[in-house]
């Protein structure tokens, strides 16, 4: 799994769903956001299992953060 790529997945969907809304098409519509979904999912899987975050958000990232539980 590469995270970086699975963000990047999740952005170009997002940005295909905008897209379809604007343009009033229900059919790319529903194609971007199973994307969408499927990319969400794959990341948090990878995130949920312990994996590193997507270079993006890792940049940004303070060096400790409380914890959310």
């Amino acid at each position: 799994m590469d995270p970086n790529a699975a963000l990047a997945d999740l952005r170009a969907a997002l940005a295909d769903m905008h897209l379809a809304t604007v343009n009033d098409d229900s059919e790319a519509y529903e194609t971007a956001a199973q994307a969408v979904s499927e990319a969400a999912q794959a990341l948090d899987s990878w995130l949920s299992g312990g994996g590193v975050l997507p270079a993006d958000w890792a940049a940004n990232r303070p060096a400790s953060l409380p914890s959310a539980d």
